[in-house]
């Protein structure tokens, strides 16, 4: 599995290709070796209809599918029409790959049926998790643990939780930082992990 997104840069070179290369034939057999390595391929741009996707695939409850966002910007930045049409050509492969498999997530989407009831159902859901959970969205500082990490100049978004939220595994886990959780989930995995990364990455 996999996602992609639009304004998501050099998606192509994180998969192992070259980025850079303009040649048709090189997409098509790029593309063909992504569609036989990952049995499914979301879209971040229409993330609710990811996530029914996934509820699909993986045969998943409608609660294992529910997430909060983290880790966004205070404020949606709307990209020129110049600055689009520079991406489009600095990044012709990246492209290549969303439109291919834009149509093939819409395709696989078609197939799932009521599907704007239960993204209506899958809202719902959403707000109840968040009144339970969160008492009031902040701007975080530029060092705040508690937060994702920042890029200069970009106001990132956290999350005060409700009492009953700080007492919640589930609230606790969906709106911490990805790098506390990944260190979670790699101390679950492997209990001595602290030998198999660098040591700057465990003081982040």
């Amino acid at each position: 599995m996999i996602f992609l997104q639009f304004t998501k840069l050099k998606k192509a070179h994180d998969l192992g290709f070259d980025a850079d290369s303009d040649d048709p034939k090189y997409f098509q057999k790029s593309i063909a070796i992504m569609e036989d390595r990952f049995d499914v391929v979301l879209i971040s741009d229409y993330f609710l209809e990811s996530m029914i996707l996934l509820q699909e695939k993986l045969c998943l409850t409608l609660d294992e599918i529910v997430t909060l966002v983290v880790n966004a910007r205070e404020k949606k930045l709307d990209l020129s029409k110049s600055t689009t049409d520079n991406m489009k050509k600095w990044n012709s492969f990246d492209l290549h790959l969303f439109n291919h498999f834009n149509t093939t997530f819409w395709f696989e989407l078609r197939k799932i049926p009521e599907l704007q009831k239960r993204k209506e159902i899958l809202k719902k859901r959403t707000k109840a998790l968040e009144e339970y959970c969160i008492a009031e969205e902040r701007v975080c500082g530029y060092f705040d643990s508690s937060c994702g990490w920042q890029k200069s100049g970009a106001n990132i978004k956290g999350f005060s939780l409700t009492e009953a939220g700080k007492k919640s595994p589930l609230c606790i886990d969906l709106t911490m930082p990805e790098r506390p959780f990944l260190e979670k989930i790699a101390k679950l995995q492997w209990p001595f992990w602290k030998a198999f990364y660098w040591p700057s990455f465990l003081e982040f």
